[in-house]
């Protein structure tokens, strides 16, 4: 196993603990991560679409003009 996929690992294991202690520090619950979470995942469903969109539209695009 490389360097960086050690450290890769590695950093993946770190990440949940280090975001709990982070929480706590800054004194947010549960329930207010379930916000965050949940907005975050809205907007990036939501970024999706909107490219998937754009992407069809200029196949139908391509294909009319051809």
């Amino acid at each position: 196993m490389s360097l960086t996929t050690e450290v890769t690992v590695a950093a993946a294991k770190l990440a949940p603990p280090a975001a709990v202690i982070w929480a706590g520090m800054v004194g947010w619950g549960p329930q207010q991560w379930t916000y965050v979470l949940t907005s975050g995942y809205i907007v990036l469903q939501a970024a999706y679409l909107g490219w998937k969109w754009v992407r069809e539209y200029r196949a139908s695009r391509k294909a009319g003009a051809q």
